[in-house]
């Protein structure tokens, strides 16, 4: 799942929206197959405006990647070295990406479309997107309190 030999080049059109706000906050983004991990969550935290100052954790394929942070997770692979290409993703396919553990935020990203790369086009872009992004540090989605039985 590391960087390798020289594939093709393609860019895959993604949606990401943050799981349990009303109206739905998403953004869609165009990145490069041989992207890795590290670019796809800064082009995350740009592209949906937070600052990258809290615990983040992708979750593809039943595995956990992310960018460490002191005081943090520490992960297997080195996100710098992780293709999005060595996923493989399938049309519609959908993984998580997790910012901020105390508000967890959990964002869902669908594949939604493979595109032929454009040497005239600079990657990764924001096409398309609706509504702000929740202040950071707000304590997160309302929750239904838990009702416990005594």
């Amino acid at each position: 799942m590391t960087i390798s030999e020289n594939k093709q080049v393609y860019v895959y059109q993604l949606k990401v929206w943050i799981r349990g706000i009303s109206p739905m906050v998403w953004r869609r983004v165009l990145v490069r197959s041989d992207s890795t991990i590290a670019d796809l969550h800064y082009t995350i935290q740009i592209a949906i405006g937070w600052s990258d100052t809290h615990l983040n954790q992708f979750h593809i394929h039943g595995k956990d990647f992310g960018v460490h942070h002191v005081g943090g997770i520490c992960f297997s692979d080195n996100p710098k070295q992780v293709l999005l290409s060595s996923f493989e993703f399938r049309l519609r396919e959908r993984f998580t990406y997790e910012y901020d553990f105390g508000d967890d935020w959990i964002h869902e990203i669908r594949v939604e479309n493979l595109l032929e790369f454009d040497p005239k086009k600079t990657y990764p872009m924001c096409t398309g997107g609706k509504n702000a992004a929740p202040p950071e540090d707000c304590g997160g989605v309302l929750r239904e309190p838990l009702m416990i039985q005594i």
